[in-house]
């Protein structure tokens, strides 16, 4: 073989072995990225939850309910005594917000998504099988209760398929991935709308009633 060939040859084999590492050096870095998110994601679900013990701690109750029949609670007290509890000492955490019902506390990045977090009281137990197009939040009762942290969105928001990722992330994150109806992350999708459900801590009020 001709020297000339033979130097054809090897830069072929160099660009192989140099494109072969760079789609493995890139795909190191997405799984990198992507890990990175997730991390990112649930140290802030970990500050909400030491909010939540701390306006718990200070307070000697629990988040007002919305009402008294009603499951969802005034998460916004946590950045604005509203309700004007005693011994209230924040804002605890949140952004400047005006709202009672929900908070307004960056997790995703995705201002859409993060504008408006719910807290719900459900029960841990399972809420269906792992196909999120089944899973129907369950009631708690005394022995079985937490709040989880919660945001919904419809198909016609830009951020729709952003919630449908942050759910799958954080199941990955927290459950290994066992799907939507168990475990701390849970969600309930359809090609209409996405519920997304993060559990941050037990009702000690409603577990002590």
């Amino acid at each position: 073989m001709k020297k000339g060939a033979m130097f054809g040859l090897d830069a072929r084999i160099a660009l192989a072995i140099f494109g072969a590492l760079s789609i493995i050096s890139g795909a190191a870095l997405y799984s990198a990225i992507q890990e990175s998110k997730k991390v990112s994601m649930a140290t802030s679900v970990k500050e909400v939850q030491k909010a939540l013990a701390q306006y718990v701690l200070d307070t000697g109750v629990y988040l007002p309910e919305n009402n008294s029949t009603s499951t969802s609670m005034l998460l916004g007290q946590l950045y604005q005594n509203r309700e004007n509890i005693d011994n209230w000492d924040g804002p605890y955490i949140g952004n400047a917000s005006n709202l009672d019902l929900t908070l307004d506390v960056d997790i995703t990045k995705d201002r859409v998504i993060d504008a408006r977090w719910y807290a719900y009281r459900y029960s841990d137990l399972a809420w269906g099988t792992s196909d999120p197009s089944t899973t129907t939040a369950r009631n708690c009762s005394t022995s079985n209760c937490n709040i989880y942290l919660m945001n919904f969105l419809t198909s016609s928001s830009p951020s729709f398929s952003n919630l449908i990722k942050t759910y799958e992330m954080l199941d990955e994150y927290y459950d290994n991935g066992d799907g939507a109806g168990t475990g701390k992350v849970r969600a309930r999708i359809t090609p209409a709308i996405v519920y997304v459900y993060i559990e941050v801590m037990p009702e000690y009020i409603k577990l002590n009633n």
